[in-house]
């Protein structure tokens, strides 16, 4: 229990971080404290030790606001809720100069998200995709493309722009041969991002505020975003993929024009900088943060986290996430969290990578 509460702590305040509304004083909302980061890393009795000689580490949680543009809103459509591309696929798959992919017929899986995160932007085709069709800046300051040593270090802090190149990478490869996984696009991950936003700003304070959207003449607006967590010890890895839950997935969705209630509980009680209902049919900001959650958690979206111990316990703090974001609706809540038997899916070599996941689709009970 004492490792439960510590890993909601750590999830709360994060997601303090990440969406704390803006109020007239933006005082008003303060995540400010420090937390023992390795509580987060005990919850696995099998991962205490490579933290052991580290027992101060600790995780900054700092002030944040979150700006909000609320436009009309659109209703979508009712929905396979995880879909999965079940065409045939030949016996044997095709090598990948990208570490950490395999190549399939139906499109390219990350098989070792270690591997996969650890090789440059440079080298991968999908950088040149992700760059015709966003800028970087920080704080306003263009950002080009910076030179890069392989491998990348997975346990220190990367640049602003690497962090969010890496996330980006994950998100263009991380549901190619699926389909039907989201209920506000019927189109990919990465096909929704570029269609909603044309800049990333990036703010690389000690406290960041993070909002969405700017106008930006003769483009798609813009998102202003934090970078990459002061984690100790620091996970690349885990970093990316919260980052991608919880942060960019939650702010993109604005820029779809649905907004924020007023919390009536919790510590944001009286901030514009809640979400009334989960509606599967039409997913608000923390709606949709809670499914790309239950996604990762769930192994519905596979990237291999399941194929190490470390990376297995970063799947499994995802069902912490979803019970502390379900705490952000005042209305009707998300289904409750059910722990998956293989967190993050089953580890996937590159020859049963070509198979389709076969997973049985949660019911989804509203509450």
């Amino acid at each position: 229990m004492k490792v439960r509460a510590a890993l909601r702590r750590v999830v709360a305040l994060a997601l303090c971080l990440l969406f704390a509304n803006a109020s007239a004083n933006v005082n008003d909302v303060s995540c400010r404290q420090d937390i023992p980061f390795s509580e987060w890393r005990s919850a696995d009795p099998a991962l205490s030790e490579p933290w052991s000689a580290n027992p101060a580490s600790t995780e900054l949680v700092t002030t944040a606001s979150d700006l909000r543009r609320a436009r009309a809103g659109e209703r979508f459509r009712r929905f396979d809720l995880f879909g999965i591309d079940d065409r045939p696929t030949p016996p044997s798959p095709r090598a990948s100069p990208i570490p950490g992919l395999t190549q399939t017929p139906n499109g390219a899986r990350i098989v070792d998200i270690d591997a996969f995160v650890a090789s440059c932007p440079q080298s991968d085709p999908a950088t040149d995709e992700i760059l015709r069709h966003l800028q970087f800046s920080l704080k306003g300051v263009p950002l080009a493309l910076e030179s890069c040593v392989e491998p990348v270090p997975l346990d220190v802090r990367p640049s602003p722009l690497l962090y969010y190149l890496q996330m980006l990478r994950v998100a263009y490869y991380m549901d190619q041969t699926y389909s039907g996984l989201y209920p506000w696009t019927s189109g990919s991950y990465w096909d929704w991002i570029k269609a909603r936003i044309g800049t990333i700003d990036i703010d690389d304070s000690s406290s960041p505020s993070n909002y969405c959207c700017t106008d930006v003449p003769g483009r798609l607006p813009a998102v202003h975003l934090a970078g990459p967590w002061t984690l100790t010890p620091y996970q690349f890895v885990y970093d990316l993929l919260a980052g991608l839950v919880l942060l960019l997935s939650h702010e993109v969705r604005h820029a779809d024009g649905l907004g924020h209630v007023l919390c009536v509980s919790g510590f944001k009680t009286g901030i514009l900088a809640c979400d009334q209902d989960f509606d599967p049919e039409n997913l608000s900001p923390f709606g949709v943060a809670w499914w790309m959650a239950n996604l990762i958690e769930t192994g519905k979206v596979n990237v291999g986290l399941s194929c190490n111990p470390v990376n297995a316990q970063i799947a499994a703090n995802f069902l912490f996430s979803e019970e502390v974001l379900s705490e952000e609706f005042m209305g009707r809540k998300p289904p409750m969290a059910v722990a998956s038997s293989v967190p993050g899916g089953p580890c996937e070599t590159s020859e049963s990578a070509l198979e389709p996941l076969q997973a049985n689709p949660p019911v989804i009970e509203m509450r």
